[in-house]
């Protein structure tokens, strides 16, 4: 099974569990990225949902999704982790530019779209944030 159980149920318990994961990995490895959303009032799974829930299947170009793909297979469904404080790491700079909510939030919904070098988001997603938690670690601390 590479998504955990419960992913796709009605209630979306691990999928849920994987934004508050998300949520504290941003808070640790990007700590003044997370604050300056806090600021803002922005909440993360109002985009990284989309992104775990699909995949990314439709928010990356085709070739960044088959090369995220491959590891998804590979590794299990913390490469989406991976990918996608890789994401957020690449616009940290330019996201911190902006200074209203509304800004911030449109920046964020065209983040993954304006992506197109796969080899520098896999690259940043295994080497930057080293070390990563296991899957078992990420899921006992969220649920």
């Amino acid at each position: 099974m590479i998504m955990p159980s419960g992913y796709y149920n009605t209630d979306l318990l691990a999928a849920r569990a994987d934004q508050i994961i998300f949520q504290e990995l941003v808070e640790t490895k990007l700590p003044c990225l997370a604050a300056y959303l806090k600021h803002h009032d922005i909440d993360l799974s109002l985009f990284s949902f989309n992104w775990f829930m699909t995949i990314f299947i439709d928010c990356l170009p085709i070739s960044a999704v088959i090369r995220l793909w491959d590891l998804f297979l590979l590794e299990g469904h913390k490469t989406l982790l991976r990918f996608s404080l890789s994401l957020v790491k690449l616009h940290e700079f330019s996201l911190m530019q902006h200074h209203d909510s509304v800004t911030i939030f449109n920046m964020f919904r065209c983040t993954a779209r304006s992506f197109y070098d796969s080899s520098l988001i896999i690259k940043l997603a295994y080497t930057e944030f080293k070390p990563f938690p296991n899957r078992s670690e990420l899921f006992r601390e969220a649920l």
